[in-house]
């Protein structure tokens, strides 16, 4: 919830509350059965509420689910910045991230399917602004660990930071999508030694 609870109202509260419990509920139902397969009135059955009370709060189907994807997506970007900003050294901050990254993916994998229901079915509604947004948040992760590459490469670890930023997050993407799809061979987080093997390996080859 973002709104502070302490300026609120009791009734804005419990209506704040009301929406809350409507989106946790939506959100299991979409990332199960997917959007085209999800009906309002089975979104007020699990959140215990009538079907008029899920339209008080969100008007159409659409609009639901792609507050839902707009949340996750911000909520991702934020816990990345934390991860990152609580090290000092450029390895430390690398080795946050990806462990943080790939944690999210396992811990997330519903949302894989939302993303990939929205991109490849025709959602016409939502597609543009959520486009949008996902190409906002993909620049903003590119910039964070295009950054951590910067501060290598000040410290003369040699590592080129645009080539090592698409290394990195075209192995975390490729596992995202494999993941989802259930051809990996191991869980995501299990990849990540390997992945900071592989910077690890390039940097001592650099030297």
């Amino acid at each position: 919830m973002n709104t502070d609870s302490h300026s609120m109202t009791r009734k804005e509260r419990e209506q704040a509350l009301r929406r809350e419990a409507i989106m946790e509920a939506a959100r299991s139902i979409f990332e199960r059965d997917g959007y085209f397969n999800t009906t309002m009135a089975q979104i007020a059955e699990t959140a215990e509420f009538g079907v008029g009370t899920i339209y008080h709060f969100f008007p159409r189907k659409h609009v639901l689910f792609a507050e839902i994807i707009e949340r996750l997506i911000e909520h991702f970007i934020s816990e990345a910045k934390l991860a990152v900003s609580t090290h000092d050294t450029w390895q430390q901050q690398l080795a946050s991230f990806v462990k943080y990254y790939l944690s999210w993916i396992e811990n997330n994998s519903g949302f894989h399917r939302m993303i990939y229901e929205m991109f490849y079915s025709p959602i016409p509604e939502i597609k543009p602004h959520i486009y949008d947004l996902f190409k906002e948040s993909n620049r903003e992760i590119y910039q964070i660990v295009h950054g951590i590459f910067e501060q290598a490469h000040d410290s003369d670890a040699i590592l080129d930071p645009e080539f090592s930023s698409l290394m990195i997050l075209g192995m975390m993407h490729a596992i995202a999508d494999h993941g989802y799809l259930g051809i990996l061979q191991r869980s995501p987080k299990d990849y990540i030694p390997r992945i900071l093997g592989v910077i690890g390996g390039y940097y001592r080859e650099k030297q």
